[in-house]
C-alpha cells in the first residue's frame, strides 16, 4: 500500500479568515487594511467575562477574562457577533471616536448609530464614498454635495423615506445608485 503525502502552503492571513470561529465571538481590527480583509485580532468567544461594547461616554471597553480596559484610539474598529463596526472621529469632535455599525456594503458604505439620552429609542444612518473616506449624515443635502447627476437626484428624492429599507441583498440606496453607471464609482468596495 502506497502513501500519498500532500503539502499545503497557505498564507497565514489567509488562514485567519477562514479559521474565524462560528457564532458569538468578537475582535479588533486593528488598521484600515485588516477591516477590509476580516482579519481579526484578539479573537474571543463572547460571555460574560469576554465581550467589547461602547460606553455612553463615547468610549470602547475590551473586556478579556473579566478584566476592562479602554480600547486605545489607533484601531479601527471592531466585530462584534457578526456585526461590523468601523471608528471614525469627526473633525468637529475634540476628542475620541464615534463608532459607526456597517449596514451595507456597495457603491457607498451605509452606517448606523443608535441614539442616545433623548434619542437612545432611535437610529440614525449615515454614509461614506469608501471605507476610509469620511462619515456624512444620510440626508439629502449630503447626498447633492456627492451626486451630481440630477436623474439620480431626483430619483433619491422621490425614494429619501426608503433610502434605508432593504431592496433585494443591499439597502435601497445602493440600488439606486447602481442604476446609474455613470453617476456613481461602484467598484466592488468590501467583499
Amino acid at each position: 500500500m502506497r502513501a500519498i503525502l500532500f503539502i499545503v502552503f497557505i498564507n497565514a492571513s489567509t488562514l485567519n479568515a477562514f479559521c474565524q470561529p462560528e457564532g458569538f465571538f468578537n475582535g479588533i481590527y486593528s488598521t484600515l487594511e485588516s477591516f477590509k480583509f476580516d482579519q481579526l485580532s484578539d479573537i474571543r468567544k463572547t460571555d460574560s467575562a469576554n465581550y467589547i461594547y461602547e460606553a455612553l461616554n463615547l468610549r470602547l471597553y475590551i473586556v478579556r477574562g473579566g478584566m476592562r480596559e479602554e480600547a486605545p484610539d489607533s484601531i479601527f474598529g471592531y466585530f462584534v457577533n457578526g456585526r461590523k463596526y468601523r471608528a471614525y472621529k469627526s473633525p468637529s469632535r475634540q476628542a475620541g471616536s464615534r463608532y459607526y455599525r456597517v449596514e451595507d456594503k456597495g457603491c457607498v458604505i451605509i452606517y448606523s448609530k443608535r441614539g442616545f439620552y433623548k434619542t437612545a429609542n432611535k437610529v440614525f444612518f449615515y454614509f461614506s464614498m469608501d471605507i476610509s473616506s469620511p462619515i456624512y449624515a444620510l440626508n439629502m443635502r449630503q447626498l447633492r454635495n456627492h451626486f451630481t447627476d440630477p436623474a439620480l437626484i431626483k430619483e433619491l428624492r422621490s425614494n429619501r423615506y426608503r433610502l434605508t429599507t432593504q431592496a433585494g441583498n443591499q439597502l435601497r440606496l445602493n440600488a439606486i445608485i447602481r442604476k446609474f453607471p455613470n453617476s456613481a464609482r461602484c467598484p466592488e468596495r468590501l467583499q
